[in-house]
């Protein structure tokens, strides 16, 4: 019974949906730069100019939508407004010389994708009001080095920042506790991170590939590191633990090159 409600309840919320997006299309509002809003004012809904180099976002707008701005290969920069609150799934996907992205402090959510492959983002700094974050945010932004994570997230989501091959810097709250699948995967320029004081699980290939990669510190609130998670890290020699009781998987160091000390800094 319980799957039949389950089941009833998603086809609703589907048409629901679909009725919203005829009601976009029949009384949504165009501006000068042939972007679409919601009649309310509310959402951005579709920006059809794809040669558009720079756009201002209107004052009021809650949330831009899915796949928004996806290939305006051409946009290099965007001023978001105090309003926005939710950046859809791919909203900003394969913006290629998209370069300069203030994120406001009045934002919430970044979906899935929102700026995969963006290759031009050196800089990108999450507010504290961001409360929700979707995998592969910022997957193949192969220009980005420095990463400031001010929001008080729980966990990273995986593939987040999957072959950021530039990434330097980036600094964790010490409210995250997973870091999840592939999170930093082939990140080939993270020579050491901080990892956060509550972290609890490094979940499978969380570092895979980390190349530049040469030692880290393992927080002693962290229970497991799981399978492959520093995969052919080929630079790793030194991992200092704080955890006597740490689950490490067989796998969790398979193909490194250099042998990988395990140094205990354990209280007495």
């Amino acid at each position: 019974m319980r799957n039949i409600d389950l089941k009833t309840m998603h086809e609703h919320i589907s048409s629901i949906k679909a009725v919203r997006e005829q009601i976009d299309i029949l009384s949504n509002v165009k501006d000068e730069f042939d972007c679409v809003y919601s009649s309310d004012g509310l959402r951005l809904i579709q920006m059809n100019n794809r040669k558009i180099k720079s756009y201002t976002v209107k004052e009021g707008v809650k949330t831009i939508c899915d796949n928004a701005f996806k290939d305006c290969k051409h946009l290099k920069t965007i001023e978001l407004p105090n309003s926005l609150t939710t950046i859809g799934h791919s909203a900003f996907a394969n913006c290629k010389m998209l370069r300069d992205v203030k994120l406001p402090d009045s934002l919430q959510q970044i979906d899935s994708s929102a700026f995969a492959y963006c290759t031009s983002i050196k800089e990108i700094e999450l507010p504290k009001s961001v409360k929700v974050l979707g995998y592969k945010v910022f997957a193949h932004c192969t220009s980005l080095r420095n990463v400031d994570i001010k929001s008080q997230l729980k966990f990273i989501p995986a593939n987040c920042f999957y072959e950021c091959i530039s990434l330097q810097n980036i600094i964790l709250p010490n409210s995250i506790e997973v870091i999840s699948c592939a999170t930093f995967g082939f990140c080939k320029s993270l020579e050491n991170i901080v990892l956060p004081d509550n972290l609890v699980v490094i979940d499978k290939s969380a570092f895979i590939n980390c190349t530049a990669l040469k030692t880290i510190s393992i927080p002693q609130s962290v229970e497991m590191i799981a399978a492959n998670c520093f995969s052919r890290c080929t630079s790793l020699e030194n991992i200092v633990l704080q955890n006597q009781t740490l689950e490490i998987d067989k796998a969790a160091f398979v193909d490194c090159k250099k042998k990988v000390q395990l140094k205990s800094n354990f209280a007495a």
